[in-house]
């Protein structure tokens, strides 16, 4: 999937998540 910038389509600019967090969206952790 290329990742345009051009207008925020669904997710904003998100962070990078710390290694302790599951990756997202990881529902087989929860």
């Amino acid at each position: 999937m290329a990742t345009k910038r051009t207008g925020k389509n669904r997710y904003p600019q998100l962070p990078p998540a710390p290694e302790d967090y599951p990756t997202f969206p990881d529902k087989s952790s929860w």
